[in-house]
């Protein structure tokens, strides 16, 4: 449910520059990493690339937690 949210903004923030007005979209002030992957994809055009590169942050990091333990 979360990807649907983030579809929509990805469509809300397409159009417009990376300077303040992407940097003060204020769905994501506690995450800026999340705005700039946000912003990256509206740029690239391709929305499927969002659960990709979600998918691959979570196993990455769940990987690396494994490998650890």
């Amino acid at each position: 449910t979360d990807l649907y949210r983030f579809y929509q903004t990805i469509d809300s923030i397409h159009g417009l520059p990376f300077n303040n007005n992407v940097l003060i979209f204020q769905e994501y002030n506690n995450i800026p990493v999340m705005k700039v992957i946000l912003f990256l994809i509206s740029r690239v055009g391709i929305n499927n690339l969002l659960p990709f590169i979600f998918s691959f942050i979570f196993y990455g990091v769940f990987g690396v937690f494994i490998v650890k333990i």
